[in-house]
C-alpha cells in the first residue's frame, strides 16, 4: 500500500462521503448562479419557494437562496477522491465563483459530508487540495453524521 493509499484512499470505515460547493444567501432567481457557472446544480432552491417537510407533509418557506453542486455521484469513500472530483468541476469556475464570494448578499462554502460505519474516525485531506479548494470558498463546513445512531460495539 502506498502513503496515497494509506492517508487519502479508500476507507473500510466508512458508510458514505462527499464534498458540496454551496453558494446560500439572499437569492431568489438561483438560476443565475447555473448560468455564470456554466455547471448544473445538484440541489437548488429560492428565497422564498414552498416546500414540503418530508416528515411532516407541513407547508413551509425556504428562508434563503440555495445553489449546490456535489460529488456524491462519485462511488470513493475517499474524501481526498472526492475533492479531487469537485475541483474538477470547479477549479476552472474561479473568476465566476469569485464574483459570488465578494457578493454580500451570499456566501459560498466548500461542505464535507462524511458518514463511519463506527462510532469513531475521521478523514484526511491533503494540503494541496485544502489550498484549492480555500481558493474557491469563504469557509468549510464540516457534517458528520450517524456517529449517535449506531449502537454501542458490544450491542453489535
Amino acid at each position: 500500500m502506498t502513503d496515497f493509499e494509506a492517508y487519502f484512499g479508500e476507507d473500510d470505515n466508512v458508510r458514505e462521503c462527499s464534498l458540496t460547493l454551496r453558494i446560500g444567501g439572499n437569492i431568489a432567481d438561483v438560476s443565475r448562479m447555473t448560468r455564470r457557472l456554466q455547471l448544473q446544480p445538484t440541489k437548488s432552491f429560492g428565497k422564498g419557494e414552498r416546500f414540503l417537510v418530508k416528515h411532516t407533509g407541513e407547508e413551509q418557506v425556504h428562508p434563503i437562496g440555495n445553489w449546490s453542486l456535489s460529488s456524491a455521484e462519485l462511488d470513493s469513500t475517499s474524501v481526498e477522491r472526492h475533492c479531487e472530483f469537485l475541483l474538477d468541476l470547479i477549479e476552472s469556475k474561479k473568476e465566476a465563483i469569485q464574483e459570488f464570494i465578494d457578493d454580500p448578499t451570499v456566501w459560498v462554502s466548500i461542505v464535507f459530508w462524511w458518514g463511519p460505519k463506527s462510532k469513531q474516525g475521521g478523514f484526511s485531506i491533503s494540503a494541496d487540495k485544502a489550498r484549492r479548494l480555500a481558493a474557491l470558498c469563504q469557509d468549510f463546513r464540516f457534517h458528520l453524521w450517524g456517529l449517535s445512531y449506531l449502537p454501542d460495539e458490544d450491542q453489535v
